[in-house]
């Protein structure tokens, strides 16, 4: 097995209560076509493989695959993802026979489903408490990347009845400035941006196959005002009904004004001014990216590159970075594919700003819902 082979290991599953028994355990290889992609702001990773064969699938016991089965994804070695079968589709025309398998992970199923859990409330619990907690009962783990701070607890989480456990997850670590993705065993984690490094980066004339910049002003704006509406007027903080910030952004040109509402009801004019900068510096990062083609999967050490990995840039021919003085970004999102174009890997890099998160405050300003 080379570094360029995708492998599938496919389970039969079967429900037993809210879990499930796996057997009749095979193992897939030879595909033609091969995309599996991965990213920290795509949830769950998703992968397509394909192979044309020009026998009838009934000879070829060893392809059959249900819809459901569970599928573990390797490249080379290394596992990059864990979950289900969601479409098994074979066709045919004139001599060939074709077979595409599509799946996800483990995590498709908190964003797909309905979040599960009594009373519909969880009060003064960590973020990944509540991550473990509502992720329990799909078999999936939730874990906080080494080197992440979760904060302090959170006052209170108030589940909407239908909504699923990734859009509550989603919630809680925008508040607390963390970003939600899965990982190769298929299970959840909480992480910090940027916490790790690849070992070699992006260099024109060197590995990097094709590239694309994009430098964008017209999602910028000049000045931003933050409106705070609370109700915490009476508080020490010295609140008041409506109090406004205001930050101006000296990269935009001319007058572009923007205005938004916290998303809170306590905290005072410091939180109205956290909104602004948020506003303002995701603004900022999302104005640049750069998505690029090259011909490995791994970087100088032989690791896979991976989303919420620093990688450095020196592709001067799209003003951006140099031999001499690269700049480092964020891999955002890596596709790994293979075909009759060869073995390539497309990656999106942005800058770590791009990915800051949204301040917001909880707080129960309506009643409890009750659910009958």
């Amino acid at each position: 097995m080379n570094g360029d082979d995708l492998t599938l290991r496919v389970s039969t599953s079967t429900r037993v209560g809210r879990g499930y028994e796996l057997s009749n355990t095979r193992v897939l290889g030879g595909w033609q076509e091969v995309r599996f992609t991965r990213g920290i702001e795509r949830c769950p990773s998703d992968f397509l493989v394909k192979m044309t064969d020009r026998y009838p699938i009934a000879t070829r016991p060893d392809m059959q695959v249900q819809p459901g089965d569970y599928c573990e994804v390797f490249l080379g070695g290394d596992r990059v993802s864990t979950g289900w079968v969601d479409r098994f589709v074979p066709s045919f025309t004139d001599g060939a026979h074709s077979v595409t398998l599509v799946g996800r992970s483990k995590c498709q199923d908190i964003v797909d489903c309905a979040a599960v859990f009594d009373g519909f409330q969880l009060t003064n619990a960590s973020a990944l408490y509540i991550a473990q907690t509502l992720c329990a009962p799909f078999g999936i783990k939730a874990s906080l990347a080494e080197g992440t701070n979760q904060g302090a607890p959170i006052e209170q989480v108030v589940i909407i009845a239908g909504e699923s456990t990734y859009d509550i997850l989603e919630r809680v670590c925008r508040y607390r400035g963390l970003l939600l993705y899965d990982t190769p065993s298929g299970d959840l984690l909480l992480s910090g941006i940027g916490l790790q490094a690849a070992a070699s980066g992006f260099q024109e004339g060197v590995n990097i196959g094709s590239a694309v910049a994009s430098y964008s002003m017209d999602q910028k704006f000049s000045d931003y005002y933050a409106i705070y509406q609370g109700l915490d007027q009476f508080s020490d903080v010295g609140g008041a009904p409506n109090q406004i910030a205001h930050l101006v952004d000296e990269s935009v040109p001319r007058y572009r004004p923007r205005v938004v509402l916290s998303e809170n009801l306590l905290g005072g004019s410091m939180v109205a001014e956290d909104r602004a900068k948020w506003e303002m510096s995701r603004r900022q990062g999302r104005s640049f990216f750069v998505r690029l083609n090259t011909d490995n999967w791994r970087d100088s050490s032989g690791t896979l590159y991976t989303p919420n990995t620093m990688a450095s840039l020196a592709i001067p021919s799209l003003k951006l970075g140099s031999e001499a003085a690269p700049v480092s970004w964020l891999i955002a999102e890596t596709t790994y594919n293979r075909g009759r174009a060869g073995t390539t890997c497309d990656v999106l890099l942005m800058p770590p700003q791009a990915f800051y998160q949204q301040p917001f405050i909880w707080a129960q300003f309506a009643p409890d819902q009750v659910v009958g």
